[in-house]
């Protein structure tokens, strides 16, 4: 019975014990900022792919994006006391 006793001392030193975590401050930032930028990169991502496909969408069915804009005529000055243009 003592060996018994004696194995299940050592088996159970042998045993790694519940262990608390601790988290600093500076960890639990960090893990912030790692989710910050990933969540970033994927939305950049996207937007891209976006772009891609509503290029090659509207190249395919022949839709313009500059045939909705507006184009302003050309603003020329003229300074009355040199008659120069500037």
């Amino acid at each position: 019975m003592h060996n018994v006793g004696l194995l299940l001392s050592v088996f159970m030193g042998i045993l790694p014990r519940r262990v608390l975590p601790y988290l600093d401050p500076s960890v639990v930032t960090y893990l912030i900022q790692v989710v910050i930028g990933v969540a970033i990169t994927i939305g950049s991502i996207a937007f891209i792919y976006w772009r891609k496909a509503k290029q090659k969408v509207t190249s395919v069915l022949g839709i313009s994006e500059d045939a909705k804009k507006e184009v302003e005529d050309e603003v020329v000055m003229y300074h009355v006391n040199t008659d120069q243009y500037l």
